[in-house]
């Protein structure tokens, strides 16, 4: 009998392999580190042996990135928590020529909130019931998104676009961001906003 993942784990977040890419299951990782680099340090960057994060180092600093899809994760606070456990999901998406949205689904209280513009001069509301709160957080499962890294990244491109997810529990906040580089699952992970929403987000 096929279990979907929702049923497998109402799905845990389980702690990753840091040698293997959570995105792509590339074994082509490498440690980022922080600091003033030294010449040695550099040389190491050069060669694709490591990755260069920067000067300031916080607890949630991502610490491996993956030569091949740019994924970078491993700050995270690995929490044991599942997907049912989402309370709400804040996601936004754009770049400075636009389109731009937000959008917050609170699961609690049942209401699902769309903006659009760089301002977000236009907003528009809409109630979800407990069913179709159940039916959405099973599908984001479906999505992986408590799996995806913590950032992608595409070095080669400055401006394009941007996106973040945020995710809410009662006592922790699982956040996930990308440049021009995205999840496997994102465009499938659009379409579930645009269904809840029943707006655009892409």
């Amino acid at each position: 009998m096929k279990i979907d993942n929702y049923e497998k784990g109402k799905r845990k977040m389980g702690r990753k392999n840091s040698k293997v890419c959570p995105e792509c299951e590339s074994k082509n990782v490498v440690p980022i580190i922080y600091g003033m680099p030294t010449c040695e340090v550099q040389k190491k960057e050069e060669e694709g042996k490591i990755q260069l994060g920067g000067c300031c180092i916080m607890p949630d600093s991502p610490r491996y990135a993956c030569n091949d899809c740019h994924c970078i994760w491993g700050g995270e606070e690995l929490l044991e928590k599942s997907y049912e456990d989402i309370k709400r999901i804040k996601a936004s998406v754009g770049g400075y020529s636009g389109p731009n949205y937000e959008v917050e689904i609170d699961f609690v209280n049942g209401i699902a909130t769309w903006k659009e513009g760089m301002y977000q001069e236009l907003e528009h509301t809409k109630d979800l019931d407990a069913a179709s709160s159940t039916k959405y957080i099973k599908e984001l499962s479906n999505c992986r998104v408590l799996n995806w890294g913590q950032q992608y990244i595409e070095p080669c491109v400055l401006d394009g676009t941007q996106w973040s997810v945020e995710i809410d529990f009662d006592d922790a906040c699982v956040c996930k961001y990308g440049s021009n580089a995205y999840p496997k699952e994102w465009k499938r992970f659009c379409r579930l906003i645009e269904k809840c929403v029943r707006k655009p987000f892409r």
